[in-house]
């Protein structure tokens, strides 16, 4: 039995599993606008949450 450590890792031949540079760039490069894309609605979410909070306290004073 050959130890874990001394295998070999199989190669993959198969053309349809290549992923050429370009494609993987073109991933990268559309996951990056959409990490961006959502952290932009967060941030937008978070003001919003303020915003809300911020109100709600001074209608609470206006109240007391």
């Amino acid at each position: 039995m050959i130890p874990h450590f001394q295998r070999r890792k199989k190669k993959i031949s198969n053309a349809s599993e290549h992923i050429s540079s370009t494609s993987f760039t073109d991933a990268v490069m559309l996951l990056a606008e959409n990490i961006w894309t959502v952290g932009l609605e967060i941030s937008r979410s978070i003001a919003f949450e303020v915003l809300i909070q911020q109100k709600l306290e001074m209608v609470i004073q206006e109240s007391a």
